[in-house]
């Protein structure tokens, strides 16, 4: 890594602006803040004006559109992949979605593959520190938003975590991730994957999961199942895998 593309990472991950944030609804209750896809590729802009983008073709398998984003800055290029509901409505059966599935599936890639080079990814509410970070990032400067959705999600100053606790979370969180297998929806979307994007044959994925002490895709945990859809999605790779012609 060059001291120009590490400038450039560090530029990457600098916070957005407090005004840049906004709220969303979290699935079980309260609040959480996001920046839109808009103010991400204007950052990619200004950091790194001859960054690049490429999408897969959209693959639909049952309720959703899945979609392949590959970015590449500086001569390095991460993909990450994204989902959107195809059928986005409200219990009372009213269509909520906005723009088409495929729309909605380019920017959760996009903005998941800007993720992964540092961009906005101090907002994953996944981890309890970065929940801190947003935190008193927006208080301090002058953003109560934050401070009032933590308060009514219960993550307040005071209230937070001690480094023993977040220890203990942490190891929770991976042992329930260690167990966790993918679910069937999954593994259909790692099957389209591995044939219409890598070109894999059978026994070629078969040969890649081996690698992971894995034999069917339904063994799979949940925290290696991103990490072995980019893998199956390269078609260099499943050169090396293949032990029969890929089926057309």
């Amino acid at each position: 890594m060059n001291d120009e593309f590490r400038d450039m990472i560090r530029q990457l991950k600098e916070p957005f602006a407090p005004e840049d944030h906004e709220e969303r609804d979290l699935p079980g209750g309260g609040k959480w803040f996001y920046v839109r896809w808009q103010k991400i590729r204007d950052r990619l802009d200004e950091v790194c004006p001859q960054w690049q983008e490429e999408y897969t073709a959209p693959v639909y398998l049952d309720k959703y559109c899945t979609i392949g984003c590959t970015i590449t800055i500086h001569g390095v290029s991460r993909q990450r992949w994204g989902n959107a509901e195809i059928e986005l409505l409200s219990r009372s059966g009213k269509d909520m979605s906005r723009g088409t599935p495929i729309e909605r599936a380019v920017a959760d890639a996009f903005k998941s593959a800007a993720e992964s080079f540092g961009v906005a990814a101090y907002l994953d509410e996944q981890s309890a520190d970065k929940r801190e970070f947003t935190i008193r990032y927006l208080h301090s400067r002058g953003d109560a938003r934050a401070f009032k959705a933590a308060r009514e999600n219960g993550w307040v100053p005071g209230n937070l975590p001690s480094t023993e606790q977040k220890r203990e979370m942490v190891a929770q969180e991976r042992r329930s991730l260690a167990v966790a297998k993918i679910s069937e929806n999954q593994q259909k979307r790692l099957w389209a994957i591995a044939k219409n994007d890598g070109g894999y044959s059978n026994n070629g994925v078969k040969a890649l999961l081996e690698t992971y002490g894995l034999t069917s895709t339904a063994d799979i945990p949940t925290t290696q199942y991103s990490e072995i859809c980019q893998k199956l999605a390269d078609r260099e790779l499943a050169m090396t895998y293949n032990r029969e012609p890929a089926v057309s």
